[in-house]
């Protein structure tokens, strides 16, 4: 899997997986699908950050990133897909899987940030409605 590109590794996996049903309007895209709900559609988008890949916790500059940093990445990244659907954005939810020692100003801070990319984006109807919380050994963060 090292080897593949994310766009070679969903040819192997999509053709695979159910992608169609009778409330999938538009089916998986760039991270994002639109389906059918009661009184009209909703668009659904999830985009991971992993550390390493998506950010890193210290830069080559020396520049750590806070919390704050990454509640606004994690909001731009996840807004310019549903923007890309035509949509407006109205919901979030995150998962958030911390290490142990994970100060709790941080936290606070990457909500602050999320919570302030939603209004300099644009996103002013947009809020944050849920997600989880968990310990694990890498930071990981899955908006949806």
């Amino acid at each position: 899997m090292s080897q593949l590109s994310e766009g070679q590794l969903l040819d192997a996996f999509l053709p695979v997986a159910t992608t169609e049903g009778p409330h999938v309007l538009v089916g998986p895209g760039d991270d994002c699908a639109v389906v059918a709900a009661p009184g009209g559609s909703v668009v659904l988008t999830t985009d991971t950050l992993t550390l390493g890949q998506d950010f890193l916790t210290t830069w080559p500059s020396g520049r750590r990133t806070t919390g704050a940093d990454l509640g606004r990445k994690c909001a731009a990244q996840n807004l310019a897909d549903v923007a890309g659907t035509g949509a407006a954005p109205t919901a979030v939810v995150v998962s958030l899987t911390l290490p142990g020692n994970t100060p709790v100003q941080w936290v606070t801070d990457f909500a602050e940030g999320l919570s302030r990319a939603f209004e300099e984006l644009g996103a002013t109807e947009c809020a944050l409605v849920g997600g989880d919380l968990g310990r694990g050994e890498e930071l990981s963060l899955i908006p949806i």
